[in-house]
């Protein structure tokens, strides 16, 4: 799962953004496509912002746990 392609497509989705939204998104979304606004919640600068600080700050790949048992 990467955050560009998949976390953040669908985090526009409930702020009413749907540009650039896969059709594998939309079809796991389909249950929850009548709470999602009509319309934009916030700007298309707004939208920039909040991908660009999710892209930047999220690390390349996530540590692999250690195995818990003994």
């Amino acid at each position: 799962m990467t955050w560009r392609k998949q976390v953040l497509p669908v985090m526009g989705l409930y702020l009413g953004i749907k540009y650039q939204v896969p059709d594998s998104i939309l079809y796991l979304q389909s249950d929850n496509l009548a709470y999602l606004p009509q319309a934009s919640v916030i700007d298309s600068v707004a939208w920039q912002h909040i991908i660009n600080y999710y892209v930047s700050k999220a690390p390349e790949h996530l540590p692999v746990p250690k195995d818990p048992r003994p």
